[in-house]
């Protein structure tokens, strides 16, 4: 917990010391707060209880407690901008994904505001608990312990693509505030560039060339590096400069690959995640979050119009199976009422008699002996009433979640709508289509995308 206190400056009692500490060393007082899961449960805001929490649930002492992600923030950014980002970054690349974020500004020197995001190992499961570090594989070793897959976040991979989405983020910031700068955190050759970095100035060197540019301000003249390292500077940034207009232009031809990727990406995220970005997830009634959860664990894939209308199929085919098997009950029912009548009569008629050998047939007929008809019709008459209780049970569970499937399939069908009037600039004619076909605009929509962008990276 000690890295905790120097992230937030905060007096934290620790539980399993059994003390409080408080350490600060920052000029100015970080911002701080945490972000969590619309699932996680309201303690997790608390920053004392949420690590007190996360080293209960970490029983070795050799685990693991957080992970941490240290990001840089453009100073060109007012705080409220600087903050803003941040929130959007943690919310979509760790938050989203079920990890709850413990998140820490600092500001003690104008030229280098950075955010430490310390992030739980764990997620939240969908009932508020605390999920697994790694996948169960549903297998048991030999000595009948659980077999786990690795821990997906640890994979390497992730840190470039980290990487990626803070510098797309960064930029869609620039271009909403109208700011003519870009980020790119890759070096000059992995961007492709033909552009050389300038070199390092060094502390005495740096100090020459700023008492040279006090000197060219106080005496009203143009400043000229000084120093061999100042004027090799100045001459590769003159070089970059003549590049730049070519580079704007290779940007421009890029943009609408860019903006075809962003909106694919956009369309292909889980709804749920979609609805808690755009705010509506929590405008949304406990009715309407069930019904889309239910959907999603349901079909265990991510949700959309066409995932809930398959689902609502699967309805209507267990509509049609329960159906059937009423009838078998029915017929169930009738079969046994019906023995009883025939075996009554069969003991009531004298033997040798046309009356009790017809009985005694028609018996036969629906399965039952004369010989044993006592027994065969208690054992029936078991079956059936086991038979009609797990019907009634399975009726009533159809019925409580069909409702959810069409709760989920009329939620679903407004996303929907929405998403086809913003790709058809609010066609009128799109009122005139069923909502299935609806759908299917949208659904070719995403395919023409994938394959234009597929043809461009060919041509690349």
């Amino acid at each position: 917990m000690l890295v905790l206190l120097y992230r937030s400056d905060e007096k934290l009692y620790d539980e399993r010391n059994q003390r409080s500490f408080q350490f600060k060393k920052h000029e100015v007082q970080p911002e701080s707060f945490i972000l969590a899961p619309s699932h996680a449960p309201e303690w997790v805001n608390e920053r004392e209880k949420l690590w007190n929490e996360v080293e209960k649930v970490e029983k070795r002492w050799t685990s693991q407690l957080s992970r941490e992600v240290l990001i840089a923030i453009p100073n060109d950014l007012n705080r409220e901008q600087q903050r803003e980002l941040v929130e959007l970054y943690v919310q979509s690349q760790f938050v989203d994904k079920g990890m709850v974020a413990d998140v820490n500004i600092h500001r003690d020197k104008d030229h280098n505001p950075h955010a430490h995001i310390m992030l739980t190992m764990r997620p939240f499961n969908e009932d508020g608990t605390w999920g697994e570090k790694r996948p169960f594989t549903g297998e048991l070793n030999e000595n009948g312990k659980k077999i786990y897959k690795d821990n997906p976040w640890d994979n390497k991979e992730n840190v470039q693509l980290w990487r990626n989405e803070y510098q797309e983020l960064i930029n869609k910031t620039y271009e909403r505030l109208n700011l003519e700068r870009r980020f790119d955190l890759r070096s000059y050759e992995r961007q492709g560039k033909e552009q050389l970095g300038t070199v390092h100035l060094g502390h005495m060197a740096a100090g020459m060339e700023k008492e040279a540019q006090k000197k060219a301000l106080k005496e009203g003249v143009e400043y000229q590096p000084v120093t061999t390292q100042g004027k090799l500077n100045a001459d590769i940034q003159k070089a970059n400069k003549e590049l730049s207009v070519y580079q704007q232009e290779l940007a421009k031809s890029n943009t609408k690959i860019i903006e075809l990727e962003q909106k694919k990406k956009e369309m292909e995220m889980d709804i749920r995640r979609s609805l808690e970005k755009s705010g509506l997830w929590k405008a949304m009634s406990p009715k309407e979050k069930t019904s889309i959860m239910y959907v999603r664990n349901r079909m265990k894939q991510d949700v959309n119009l066409s995932v809930a209308l398959k689902c609502q199929t699967q309805f209507e085919n267990w509509e049609r199976s329960l159906s059937n098997k009423a009838n078998d009950l029915r017929n169930e029912m009738s079969v046994i009422n019906q023995s009883k009548k025939l075996y009554q009569e069969y003991s009531v008629s004298p033997d040798n008699t046309i009356a009790k050998d017809r009985a005694k047939i028609q018996l036969e007929r629906l399965g039952f002996s004369v010989s044993n008809y006592l027994n065969e019709e208690k054992a029936r008459t078991e079956n059936f009433n086991k038979d009609l209780a797990s019907f009634k049970a399975e009726k009533e569970k159809f019925i409580e979640n069909k409702a959810k499937v069409n709760e989920a399939v009329k939620v679903l069908e407004g996303v929907t709508i929405n998403q086809a009037k913003i790709l058809y600039n609010d066609n009128p004619k799109l009122k005139d289509f069923p909502i299935v076909e609806v759908d299917k605009l949208v659904q070719e929509f995403r395919a023409s995308v994938t394959l234009f962008l597929y043809k461009m990276q060919k041509i690349i």
